[in-house]
């Protein structure tokens, strides 16, 4: 009998650091019985199965002319990998799951059909934190220039837990999803780790290599000079995201964490204090039905409750002249590589 168990995110909640620890623990996994496949997944360290989060509807074959990916793979030579395998457990891991509607769901069923058990883990968090990290990451990855204002319905419509995880239930089954409150591991002194092994019956925690954080959200200062490069880069100059990200933010965000430029970020917020409880009370009634439909809690928040003390609010002025300058000198000094 196998069993698998399918890691669908979310987005900003530890997806990326998970499989990175997965990918770097593959041999262990499968001293304790479970398969963590190459098959389906990208790049040359194989870390999540983003190829088969792409390949689930015909043709079955990933695009292959699409130059951010190389794939290894597609659901048949999963089913492959698992036959030829020891393990009677596996786990595929990809927030790119997340996103699926009801249909897609049902087609990915199909797929998993092969397979006598299938869990889907879901970690969530509470929505004004995963709202600020999200739009980090837009303003990172995906060449954005609006402020947070401008984009704060578009981040919360990705933040009803209730309505996200309805047709995973209606296809799945609610006894076969796992909901984790990443908020309640934080809160524990737990980690993300250990909690997914706990989730998969692992006990022996010693014997795992603990990987550090992936994709970590850059500060306020860094988001918002990523920002300015968004808009006058790839808005008013027409260059490419690619392009952008390349020259000019990946050294940024590279001298943020090692050279330690840019910081002073704990005391700054994206959100006012008004709009975080804005943002609670609004998800009030869909946090409930999650709490009790999920978790059997029928007296308990989701999560624990915003903090009422007021953080200082970003703004673009909180960049000193000193810290523009040692952007100017950084962006100055990788055009010139670049161009030797």
């Amino acid at each position: 009998m196998v069993t698998v168990y399918l890691h669908i995110g979310l987005t900003k909640v530890g997806s990326t650091s998970l499989s990175y620890f997965l990918s770097q623990n593959r041999d262990t996994l499968l001293s304790h019985g479970y398969l963590y496949p190459r098959t389906g997944t990208t790049w040359s360290k194989g870390r999540n199965h983003i190829s088969l989060a792409h390949t689930h509807v015909v043709p079955d074959k990933f695009q292959e002319n699409n130059s951010n990916y190389r794939p290894q793979g597609t659901w048949e030579d999963l089913f492959e990998e698992v036959n030829n395998s020891i393990a009677d457990k596996i786990i595929i891991s990809c927030e790119g799951f997340t996103g699926f509607n009801e249909s897609k769901i049902s087609q990915l069923k199909l797929k998993l059909n092969k397979f006598n058990i299938v869990k889907i883990i879901v970690y969530i968090r509470r929505q004004d934190i995963r709202i600020q990290s999200l739009y980090k990451q837009q303003i990172r990855g995906h060449g954005i220039s609006e402020k947070i204002e401008e984009r704060l319905d578009i981040l919360k419509s990705q933040n009803d837990y209730y309505r996200l995880l309805k047709p995973w239930k209606k296809v799945f089954g609610l006894e076969n999803i796992i909901l984790k409150n990443f908020d309640r591991i934080t809160e524990d002194k737990d980690n993300l780790y250990y909690d997914f092994l706990k989730t998969l019956k692992i006990e022996r925690f010693e014997d795992f290599k603990i990987t550090q954080n992936q994709n970590i959200s850059p500060g306020c200062k860094v988001v918002e000079v990523m920002r300015y490069i968004n808009k006058i880069i790839i808005d008013k100059l027409g260059y490419s995201q690619e392009y952008s990200l390349k020259k000019y933010k990946r050294p940024i965000i590279k001298a943020h964490f090692h050279q330690k430029i840019l910081l002073d970020d704990d005391k700054y917020s994206l959100l006012s204090t008004s709009v975080i409880q804005s943002l609670w009370q609004e998800f009030e009634a869909s946090n409930k039905k999650v709490s009790q439909e999920y978790l059997g809690l029928d007296n308990e928040p989701l999560f624990p409750s915003p903090s009422t003390s007021e953080r200082k609010i970003f703004k673009s002025e909180d960049i000193t002249s000193y810290e523009w300058q040692q952007i100017m000198h950084i962006i100055l000094e990788n055009i010139e590589k670049i161009s030797e």
